[in-house]
């Protein structure tokens, strides 16, 4: 229960479903980014991997249908909470993701996470993940940080990492501002399952303000720090931080994911200019 409660308040970019579901396992998603995907992570309490004799790590969780009494037959209820925030690789030892998802006063402190690049689904019933040692990373420290007080307007932390990452191309971050009606897509672990793609994404509006723009894409908790892309030029433009809507609606004795049917929801991720 401490595990879903930290999951549910902390981590909390809430959202919801806007018209359709647009997520999909990356597998299922195009050559080009599923290459993207591959430097794409999770960051994983260190509390949830158990050393193998291998060296390698298996990702403990517990399925959807059991931890938050999914519905059966709804998308991915058999899949494992394992995450607790998405990120990306940006340079060959740095990581860069939501503010909220590293920290302290909230006992989520760098040293008690791990950045799994494996925890990647083959079927939509997979409970079962393991983390090659060779792919998992541990948090070194803060390199730099920009947050407003409560992570109302600017979240963004970038760590660094055990060592470099090996394999994984960084990706390339765009710090202009990205236009209103951009088209965009994002890659990142919806409420802690594994890995998906979210496409048929646009910029809606911009929120000056609070160094943010507004979207409808498919989002939930543990989305935060999920890379947004151009699907112009597959840049990352924004970093996903926080939305409004329900995780879950009740179907009469089980849940099902949240769905915005009038709209008025939104996500929101923040600009990179000021941050770089």
């Amino acid at each position: 229960m401490k595990y879903l409660i930290l999951l549910l308040t902390i981590l909390n970019a809430n959202a919801d479903i806007f018209d359709q579901d647009d997520r999909l396992q990356i597998k299922d998603a195009p050559l080009e980014i599923q290459n993207i995907g591959q430097s794409v992570g999770a960051l994983i309490r260190k509390s949830n991997l158990t050393n193998l004799p291998s060296g390698d790590f298996a990702l403990q969780g517990m399925p959807l249908i059991e931890k938050m009494n999914f519905c059966p037959d709804e998308r991915f209820a058999h899949e494992s909470i394992i995450a607790n925030c998405s990120g990306a690789l940006i340079s060959e030892n740095t990581f860069l993701t939501a503010a909220h998802c590293i920290d302290e006063d909230n006992g989520a402190s760098c040293d008690q996470y791990a950045i799994s690049f494996d925890y990647v689904s083959n079927t939509d019933q997979q409970k079962n993940f393991t983390s090659k040692k060779e792919n998992t990373y541990f948090c070194k420290k803060v390199v730099k940080v920009l947050a407003d007080k409560n992570y109302m307007g600017r979240d963004l932390i970038v760590i660094e990492l055990d060592r470099n990452v090996v394999n994984r191309k960084p990706l390339h971050v765009r710090k202009e501002k990205p236009e209103i009606g951009e088209e965009i897509f994002m890659i990142g672990f919806p409420l802690g399952i594994s890995q998906k793609y979210t496409h048929n994404g646009f910029i809606e509006k911009n929120d000056i303000f609070r160094d943010s723009f507004i979207h409808h894409l498919d989002t939930f908790s543990v989305n935060s720090g999920s890379p947004i892309f151009s699907t112009e030029n597959n840049d990352i433009i924004g970093v996903l931080v926080r939305g409004t809507g329900m995780n879950t609606v009740k179907d009469g004795e089980c849940y099902r994911w949240g769905v915005d049917a009038k709209s008025s929801g939104y996500g929101a991720g923040n600009f990179l200019n000021n941050f770089f």
